[in-house]
């Protein structure tokens, strides 16, 4: 009898237990071009930003770096964060057969939601000046003193 192997299974030895991932629309995932992101692996991108980037960002982005709490989103928009984590759950946990599938649903909820993000704009850009207190975005980058051609994206 075969057993269906899934992605998470393959990405984990057997002594890891499974870690609840923190996802869902956030503020500044990158320091520059979108104010507002989905951001699938919230934990990770604290990580790398601590292990890459350099040590004089490094405060700024962790202190800007923000999840938006579902209540405060426009309700299509709250709907389509919980449906596109419920994607990134099922991507992951896809078995081979099913993981073409799952990719395309997972694409479909991402169009969706940059689309409502563009549709939301205004109300967004509100909720950023009451959620983020003493912010330097500048409507292009956290870091609008120093020159793009210096900056690294991960």
């Amino acid at each position: 009898m075969a057993t269906k192997t899934t992605n998470q299974q393959i990405a984990k030895s057997p002594n890891q237990q499974r870690k609840r991932i923190k996802r869902g629309l956030a503020l500044h995932v990158h320091h520059s071009n979108f104010l507002f992101e989905y951001c699938y692996d919230y934990d990770g991108r604290r990580k790398d930003i601590r292990l890459y980037k350099p040590k004089a960002e490094q405060s700024t982005r962790l202190r800007l770096f923000k999840l938006v709490p579902l209540r405060l989103l426009p309700p299509d928009l709250r709907e389509t964060v919980r449906i596109l984590n419920k994607q990134h759950n099922a991507f992951e946990r896809a078995s081979a057969e099913e993981l073409h599938r799952a990719k395309a649903e997972l694409l479909k909820a991402y169009i969706k939601i940059a689309r409502l993000i563009k549709r939301h704009e205004r109300y967004l850009e509100t909720l950023h000046s009451k959620i983020c207190k003493d912010c330097p975005w500048d409507g292009k980058t956290i870091f609008p003193y120093r020159s793009e051609s210096t900056s690294s994206r991960v």
